[in-house]
């Protein structure tokens, strides 16, 4: 009989197990899906922007127009213009990638055109500096410790943000450097299409002493790459799909392929979600098994993409209609386990812990003393 106990309760187990297994397969969570709050429009119909930056209070959202040569202010209390904030001369002054300090008091602005960084102010809106690094400063991107912003142009340059200059030089290689994503340490810098003559790579360097430590091979000309708030992940864009990278021993581990075209990508402060626009379309990525929960057309040619700190809005500046879009993040309204799995797992474990104690309360013998 005891043994039969014992059949039963491994049996039980066996049970136990394969509920579970399936009961977490088939959770699928229930997500208010985002939605679009509003578009605004930036400096008319020839503005061409590109790239947006949000300060780290989430109060200002600043936006880059190339052909306007203007750099304009959106406050997101109310999301709404209110200030536009001219750099050099139009005719040949084209300001693409940018970056904010730490602190939120200066906007780091690449000049394309004139092979400068400009400064702003942000509490005058003011330029205060120009930093000259060469031909065709494109991308900026700001180490987590706030002490060096670096610039994508015929090489990476890193600029000081204690004096604004330029303290060191990584040589490029083919046509040079896209975008450049930190590790939340800002020991290693993930820099696309670096630092081989191809350009399919993502290439590792170390913020110590500015050398590549690491190449990755990355098909379809990568052009962004952002590192989860963990640190765990890199994800990369390329014309292939989103290529996932483990950052602890910068190996390939996903590829996301469903996504057209993908361009440029974000996550939310959380790291559950990534924002990504591709070629005519936004979509959402959960992070936990790095599929699209949610993807909606947008013809007006998505480009750049920022989600404010307090994971309220996600901002999207829209190249073909000179506008930028407003939308709200994702938002989990249930986990998706329903109330049957855990009253089947419940019921499971009590009668398992009833068969298992059984034969020991038999073998007690009950003692009357006279």
């Amino acid at each position: 009989m005891q043994n039969l106990s014992r059949y039963v309760m491994f049996g039980l187990i066996i049970i136990l197990i394969i509920v579970i297994f399936f009961a977490l397969g088939s959770i699928k969570p229930q997500i208010k899906q985002p939605t679009l709050i509003k578009n605004i429009s930036i400096n008319g119909t020839s503005s061409e922007v590109t790239d947006i930056a949000i300060t780290p209070d989430s109060r200002y959202v600043y936006v880059s127009s190339d052909s306007s040569a203007t750099i304009s202010v959106i406050s997101t209390s109310n999301n709404t213009l209110i200030k536009s904030i001219k750099i050099g001369r139009q005719d040949y002054t084209y300001p693409s990638g940018l970056a904010i300090n730490a602190n939120g008091s200066y906007v780091y602005v690449a000049d394309w055109g004139s092979g400068m960084i400009s400064v702003i102010s942000t509490t005058n809106y003011t330029i205060i500096d120009n930093i000259t690094i060469g031909s065709n400063p494109g991308w900026l991107s700001i180490t987590p410790n706030g002490k060096y912003v670096y610039a994508t142009a015929n090489n990476i340059y890193v600029i000081s943000t204690s004096n604004n200059t330029v303290v060191g030089v990584i040589k490029s290689k083919g046509e040079g450097s896209n975008q450049i994503a930190f590790t939340p340490n800002s020991k290693y810098a993930y820099v696309a299409a670096c630092c081989i003559s191809n350009s399919n790579a993502l290439s590792v360097i170390s913020t110590s002493n500015y050398t590549v430590v690491n190449t990755i091979s990355v098909e379809g000309l990568p052009f962004d790459v952002s590192i989860m708030p963990n640190g765990e992940y890199a994800y990369v864009t390329s014309l292939n799909g989103i290529y996932v990278i483990a950052t602890s021993n910068n190996t390939l581990v996903d590829t996301i392929s469903s996504v057209n075209s993908p361009y440029d990508i974000t996550f939310i402060p959380s790291g559950q979600y990534a924002y990504v626009t591709g070629m005519k379309e936004i979509y959402v990525i959960s992070t936990f098994n790095n599929s699209i929960i949610y993807a909606f057309g947008d013809a007006n040619i998505p480009e750049s993409v920022a989600t404010t700190q307090t994971s309220k809005y996600v901002y999207i500046s829209n190249l073909k209609s000179n506008t930028v879009s407003v939308l709200s993040t994702p938002i989990l309204i249930s986990t998706g386990i329903s109330l049957s799995y855990i009253i089947a797992i419940a019921i499971l474990i009590a009668l398992i812990t009833a068969i298992y104690l059984s034969p020991r309360i038999k073998k007690k013998k009950i003692t009357i003393s006279n």
